[in-house]
């Protein structure tokens, strides 16, 4: 689970670097400042969600289940 705004680089960043390193890590996103321009990069990135800090906690379970459930 990343945020997407992090010190120094952003989450989408640092997705890109673990990706570009052979990582193969399912990845989600959280973020209080939702902008279209980082929820399109991130599910253009193949995350396995993009989520607000607002949404309901039961959406994000629900996406760290998924997660760990995939055979990529």
């Amino acid at each position: 689970m990343l945020d997407v705004h992090l010190p120094g680089m952003s989450g989408l960043d640092l997705r890109n670097r673990l990706v570009a390193e052979g990582v193969a890590t399912p990845v989600l996103f959280v973020t209080a400042h939702d902008d279209p321009r980082a929820r399109a990069d991130a599910l253009a990135g193949r995350c396995v969600g993009y989520f607000r800090k607002t949404d309901a906690g039961s959406q994000l379970l629900d996406a760290i289940r998924r997660a760990s459930l995939r055979r990529d």
